[in-house]
């Protein structure tokens, strides 16, 4: 049996951090509008912590059928690096539809940060999966998990505190 009670907690905080961004972007609204930007921003808010929310109950599932925790952890690093990878692909097709002035608005510092930790989740999670390195473990896998839930909390500090001039 795998311990999944900080997994367990870490969902709790990806739910949360969904609910919060939420209840933030309905209070932030101006005239019923938002700014292109602030849109992507919240995509990026609730994909990644929602995401991170998944993550976090994939090996509290995966436990509840009985198979070994390596299994457990191959299998929950694989669907990691399926949702990361998926959610990079669709992020940067909605970066380069949006529109030039939208781009201007978007930190190209803060891009390069959410990309490497990206890519940091989804080397954590191909090498946790494989087993090439290391036995798969749950430290690597919680870590990676960790990843989506920066990137929901910068977006919505982001979002928050770094308005578009209308």
């Amino acid at each position: 049996m795998v311990d999944t009670g900080a997994f367990q907690s870490l969902a709790e905080f990806g739910i949360a951090l969904a609910g919060f961004t939420s209840i933030v972007v309905v209070f932030t609204r101006r005239d019923g509008e938002f700014h292109p930007a602030d849109r992507f921003r919240i995509v990026v808010a609730l994909v990644a912590s929602l995401s991170a929310a998944l993550l976090a109950l994939v090996p509290v599932g995966l436990d509840l059928t009985g198979l070994p925790p390596s299994a457990v952890w191959r299998a929950s690093s694989l669907v990691l690096v399926v949702v990361i990878a998926s959610d990079a692909v669709q992020t940067m097709i909605r970066l380069r539809r949006a529109s030039p002035e939208v781009r201007a608005v978007l930190s190209s510092r803060v891009s390069n940060v959410i990309r490497a930790l990206r890519l940091l989740a989804l080397v954590a999670g191909l090498l946790n999966a494989t087993g090439i390195i290391f036995a798969p473990q749950p430290g690597v896998y919680f870590f990676a998990v960790l990843c989506p839930l920066l990137i929901g909390g910068i977006a919505f500090v982001r979002m928050v505190f770094v308005r578009p001039v209308v």
